[in-house]
């Protein structure tokens, strides 16, 4: 029972951030549709796996640092987590935006 609720007060952050995504995209005119919010949380939860699938082949370069090392450390948050996770999200970003028709306005910034 104490797993399941720390995994639900996990989720209630990202609940939340999504919930004043929707309302600020839903309040300019015109505002954005339901359908094309949802297109853009799944573009965003598609760039986990594709993260993952990115940094596994470059997990086999950290043997070449000493375990708990500085350079370890770096490693880790700048090749395998930041450029990767940064990498695919302008790839999917670019995709998305791609497949529209309209014009890009500043409100797409928050997607």
């Amino acid at each position: 029972m104490e797993i399941l609720l720390l995994a639900f007060s996990g989720f209630l952050p990202c609940l939340a951030l999504i919930l004043t995504c929707v309302y600020l995209l839903r309040r300019p005119v015109p505002s954005e549709s339901y359908w094309g919010i949802a297109i853009c949380i799944s573009c965003g939860l598609l760039t986990i796996p594709l993260t993952l699938l990115l940094g596994m082949p470059l997990t086999q370069f950290t043997s070449r640092f000493e375990e708990g090392s500085i350079q370890h450390g770096l490693y880790d948050a700048f090749v395998l987590a930041a450029i990767t996770e940064e990498f695919v999200r302008a790839i999917v970003l670019f995709c998305f935006l791609g497949f529209r028709r309209d014009r890009i306005t500043s409100r797409y910034c928050l997607l």
